[in-house]
């Protein structure tokens, strides 16, 4: 156990400069003598599921995304939950594409991570980002070079003591929480060194450390947060799928919606960086006028809705594949793969990456991978097992 961990927490602290302070053990198997040691030895506190998605157990993309639409139509419960899901497995992660979180958002449940939940600091802090050199592999064995673990005494001090807890809003900084509490510059990281300064999610619980002015507007804002965060998702009047360069001002703008509208609608977006694709409820309030150009009368609202691209199939990476890989074994001109699919790093894709072949390529009629069906199975069922629709799978 003692090296296991160590292992891992010299990787942590290589690469990311951190050390976790959570521990899941693997397939949760853990009796209380060895939870106790860990977290006497290691200080780490060990953190088990109340439900299992059953993504890593044979159970479907379908069976995870109806797992959390159970939760969804429940609606926000004083009982919390800790759910289980892999995004390494396919199924859970193509539940993903398929709208668990905005399903689970717009229901008015609140998406916290494990730290967030604990009200605890989910990492220790060693310093900033490694360079990366020959020893980062996945492989092999070594006897940790400091085996020393964190004491008890360490870990269960907090540091600095806070004068109270923040709850952060949309638009909060390091610098701009340090202004409204009187505090010197820098001292908001210090008492909180798990914080990125300038993109911190709302309602994260920042510690105040001692030693600022109060004021007025602390109160305020820290009253207006709590009423908008039990303020129930609108209903939507339909779901949109962004497209590239979208913002929520964007789309409020093409939907002749008030500001503000899209963001309290849909409280998990982050405004300025939202992924292609992502699905986007599009609450009532708005105009319904068709918006053109005046350079030409076939534009119209289709382009905003529609998929970005086309795609004639969905192919599904393996090893070694780069853009320009899979452009000529699909006989696409180069650049076609990217501009299909633009979160890729071309050069570095991950294997069973779902991507996008776009028209106008001489492969398209290829399959990657024949299955034999189950009895059960439909069109729609296979093709959320493999990230595609079932249309696309009768087609093909």
């Amino acid at each position: 156990i003692d090296y296991e961990i160590q292992r891992l927490d010299e990787a942590f602290i290589k690469i990311l400069g951190v050390r976790p302070k959570f521990l899941r053990p693997p397939y949760g198997g853990i009796d209380e003598r060895s939870a106790s040691y860990i977290q006497s030895r290691h200080g780490k506190t060990i953190v088990l599921w109340s439900d299992d998605s059953g993504d890593s157990t044979g159970g479907t993309a379908q069976q995870s995304y109806d797992f959390y639409a159970g939760f969804a139509n429940q609606g926000p419960s004083a009982s919390p939950r800790m759910t289980l899901s892999h995004e390494t497995s396919p199924a859970g992660y193509n539940a993903m594409y398929m709208g668990t979180v905005p399903r689970l958002a717009n229901a008015g449940i609140k998406l916290v991570s494990v730290a967030q939940c604990l009200n605890a600091d989910a990492y220790e802090v060693f310093g900033g980002f490694g360079n990366r050199d020959s020893s980062w592999y996945c492989g092999g064995s070594w006897t940790p070079s400091n085996p020393t673990p964190t004491t008890t005494t360490t870990s269960s001090t907090p540091a600095p003591t806070c004068a109270r807890t923040y709850r952060s809003v949309q638009n909060d900084t390091c610098a701009k929480i340090e202004n409204d509490n009187g505090l010197p510059a820098g001292s908001i990281l210090r008492a909180n060194p798990f914080l990125n300064c300038n993109d911190i999610w709302v309602n994260t619980p920042i510690c105040i450390p001692p030693g600022g002015s109060t004021s007025t507007t602390t109160t305020t804002r820290t009253t207006t947060s709590t009423s908008t965060s039990t303020t129930p998702a609108p209903t939507c009047v339909r779901t949109y799928r962004s497209v590239q360069n979208d913002t929520c001002a964007k789309i409020e703008n093409d939907n002749g919606l008030p500001a503000g509208s899209i963001l309290r609608a849909n409280a998990f977006l982050n405004c300025n960086d939202i992924w292609v694709n992502t699905p986007i409820c599009i609450p009532p309030g708005g105009s319904t006028t068709t918006r053109t150009t005046t350079t030409t009368t076939t534009t119209s609202t289709s382009t905003s809705v529609g998929p970005s691209p086309t795609c004639v199939r969905t192919y599904r990476s393996v090893q070694n594949d780069t853009c320009a890989k899979i452009e000529n074994d699909n006989g696409l001109p180069a650049g076609s793969i990217l501009q299909a699919n633009q979160f890729l790093n071309c050069n570095d894709i991950w294997v069973n990456t779902p991507i996008c072949i776009p028209p106008g390529g001489t492969g398209g009629s290829t399959c990657t991978q024949t299955i034999s069906s189950t009895l059960g199975q439909t069109c729609d069922t296979i093709g959320a097992d493999h990230g595609v629709s079932g249309a696309q799978i009768l087609a093909w």
